[in-house]
């Protein structure tokens, strides 16, 4: 099994879990803000109870699912650079030095991350600070007024529910700019992105360092038809010495896949392979700008179509 298809399959219920308590979390900060100072300390005990499950939940995950994913990583490059004809198994196996640690350690911090940054809502919507950004005018304009009945009070809860299972974790960007995600959204994108580029990363990268200074991403097209269609058949250097082709850097996360359900990867290239042009330079400059979400390449690609 292909490493793209070890961790799609273990992802899935990742995510799915994710959802699910996430919309329980949702749910349990939607009443925080009406609710008596008992009941709020006992909502609030049922948030961090969550948060806890899925701390717990992602580590289990993660120690389970990088073994098998990284074997299948290793055999995957073996037989991808044997293709090629620039390496051996014989010549792989004094190359290849695991960095199961590394990755996990660092999706770990992602995940941990995304779950204080939902402690540090709880703790905002206990104190009942910051909750009217997410309600309409009208309904702020009820509450300045004093007019708020039992209608409007459900309508605020039901806002506060819907914004809220889409906007749970909060990220601060290198560029100082702040991102929302849907918990399920961010687990998996760490999923995907961190530990599924990563392992693949771990077992290909010194053999292509040490054979290999050109890379290609997978030509297939995009399955949604989304910004990935910018990337599929381009060529880039690890090194960034060839005259010809761009720093890995110029590419979205540092290479495929790009985003939590991309089935792109980073191949092996060598003469006589298709390639599909230069990346225009718009996008080798968000790349590069510090550190842009897959929201912030899907806008883009949307407006280089709408020309």
């Amino acid at each position: 099994m292909a490493v793209k298809e070890t961790v799609n399959k273990s992802v899935q219920p990742l995510i799915e879990k994710f959802q699910k308590e996430g919309n329980k979390i949702a749910n349990l900060l939607a009443e925080i803000p009406y609710s008596d100072d008992k009941s709020k300390r006992e909502l609030y005990t049922a948030v961090v109870a969550i948060l806890v499950l899925l701390q717990e939940y992602s580590r289990d995950w993660a120690a389970t699912t990088l073994k098998a994913a990284y074997r299948d990583a290793e055999l995957e490059a073996i037989a991808r650079l044997e293709i090629s004809g620039s390496i051996t198994e014989e010549d792989f196996a004094d190359l290849v030095e695991p960095e199961l640690t590394e990755i996990y350690n660092d999706f770990d911090r992602e995940i941990q991350g995304a779950l204080a940054s939902i402690h540090g809502l709880a703790n905002a919507f206990v104190a009942n600070h910051g909750v009217g950004k997410y309600l309409s005018s009208s309904i702020r304009i009820a509450l300045l007024a004093g007019a708020a009945t039992a209608v409007t009070i459900a309508e605020m809860r039901r806002q506060l529910r819907e914004h809220l299972s889409e906007s749970l974790v909060t990220v601060i960007a290198r560029n100082g700019q702040s991102y929302t995600y849907a918990l399920d959204y961010y687990a998996g994108l760490s999923a995907r992105n961190k530990v599924l580029a990563s392992i693949t990363r771990a077992a290909m990268g010194k053999a292509y360092l040490a054979n290999h200074d050109l890379l290609r991403v997978s030509p297939q097209a995009s399955t949604i038809g989304d910004y990935c269609d910018e990337y599929r058949g381009k060529v880039v250097s690890i090194s960034g010495s060839s005259d010809k082709y761009p720093h890995i850097s110029a590419l979205p996360n540092g290479g495929a896949p790009f985003h939590p359900h991309c089935y792109h990867f980073m191949e092996v290239y060598y003469e006589g392979m298709e390639e599909t042009g230069k990346i225009r330079p718009e996008f080798v400059e968000l790349a590069e700008s510090g550190n842009p979400t897959p929201n912030d390449f899907q806008r883009l690609w949307r407006q280089v179509r709408r020309g």
